[in-house]
C-alpha cells in the first residue's frame, strides 16, 4: 500500500499522488482520519456513480469511508509507465526498439501496449558517434597511424602484431592498421605499401652482417665479410647522426637507432636498441 501527504487549500485543485499502480482489479483510494473537511458526496442507493471505477487496466472498488462516499475521486487519471534509456552506438550501427530502427542521434519515443491495456512508454536518448577513420603516413623510417573521428584515446593493431601508434618496418611490403576508439568503435583497415627500404636487404639482412650486442649498453660491433664503403647512423626519427667507416660505434643515448651499411653489393639497414 502506498500513501502520500499532500497539503490542499480551499477550492478546486488537482494533486499528483505519484503512486505506482500494478495491473489489478481490487484497489481502494482513501484519506486518513481527521480530514472530514474534504469535499465528499454521499451517492446514495441507485446513484449511477457506483463502484467500481474502471480506469483502463485499474479498477477502484471502494472507499475507506464506505462504499457510498466519493470524496475527490471523480476524474482520476493514470499515466503510462515511462522508461528512459540512454544509448551510444558507433557510426553505421543501429538499434531496434519495438520494431522501429534508429541510426542517427536523437530522442525517440516508443509505445508498448500490453494485452491487458496497460501502456508502457520507452524514451530513448541515442547518440551516434562519428566514424573512426585511420590513415598511415611515412615519418622518416617509421609508419604512423593517423586517426580521426570517434572518441580518443585510441588503440591500434598492425599487421606486424604491434600495438603502438608508430611502427618501424624492417622489410618492404604491404602493412595495415586498424584503430579502435574508447567506445569500441572500429575503423576500416588502412593500408600502406613500404618501398623505402633498399633492395637486397631481405636477402642478406640476417646472414651476411652481424651487429652485436643488440640490445646494447652503448657500444656495438659490426662483423661482416662484405666490403663496407660507409656506415650511417640514424635516429628513430630518421635524422642522420653520423657517418663512419669504423666497425665499432658508440651510441651513448638510450633509444632506437638504425644502422645503414653501404657495401659493394647492397645497402643494408639494421635496427639497434640501446638500453
Amino acid at each position: 500500500m502506498e500513501d502520500e501527504t499532500i497539503i490542499v487549500y480551499p477550492g478546486q485543485q488537482r494533486v499528483n499522488l505519484n503512486f505506482t499502480i500494478p495491473v489489478g482489479n481490487d484497489f481502494q483510494l482513501g484519506i486518513s482520519s481527521g480530514n472530514s473537511g474534504l469535499y465528499r458526496s454521499n451517492a446514495g442507493q441507485g446513484n449511477s456513480q457506483l463502484y467500481p471505477f474502471n480506469i483502463g487496466p485499474v479498477s477502484i472498488t471502494g472507499s475507506n469511508a464506505s462504499d457510498q462516499y466519493y470524496y475527490f475521486f471523480y476524474d482520476v487519471e493514470i499515466t503510462p509507465n515511462i522508461t528512459i534509456n540512454t544509448l551510444r552506438i558507433c557510426n553505421g550501427e543501429s538499434v531496434t526498439i519495438n520494431g522501429n530502427v534508429y541510426d542517427s542521434t536523437g530522442v525517440y519515443t516508443d509505445k508498448y501496449t500490453a494485452s491487458n491495456g496497460c501502456d508502457s512508454i520507452v524514451e530513448t536518448k541515442l547518440t551516434v558517434d562519428t566514424a573512426v577513420t585511420a590513415q598511415i603516413s611515412q615519418n622518416g623510417v617509421n609508419l604512423d597511424a593517423n586517426v580521426n573521428g570517434g572518441t580518443s584515446p585510441y588503440s591500434y593493431i598492425w599487421s606486424s602484431g604491434e600495438i603502438s601508434q608508430s611502427i618501424t618496418p624492417l622489410a618492404n611490403g604491404s602493412y595495415w592498421v586498424i584503430a579502435t576508439d574508447t567506445n569500441i568503435c572500429i575503423s576500416d583497415t588502412a593500408f600502406y605499401v613500404v618501398t623505402f627500404i633498399p633492395s637486397g636487404v631481405d636477402d642478406i639482412l640476417n646472414s651476411d652482417i652481424d651487429i652485436y650486442p643488440n640490445p646494447t649498453d652503448g657500444l656495438i660491433n659490426i662483423m661482416t665479410d662484405l666490403k663496407i664503403e660507409k656506415i650511417e647512423v640514424f635516429s628513430i626519427e630518421g635524422k642522420l647522426l653520423k657517418t663512419t667507416m669504423e666497425s665499432y660505434i658508440l651510441l651513448d643515448v638510450k633509444g632506437i637507432y638504425f644502422i645503414k651499411i653501404f657495401s659493394e653489393s647492397a645497402e643494408i639497414i639494421k635496427r639497434v636498441v640501446v638500453n
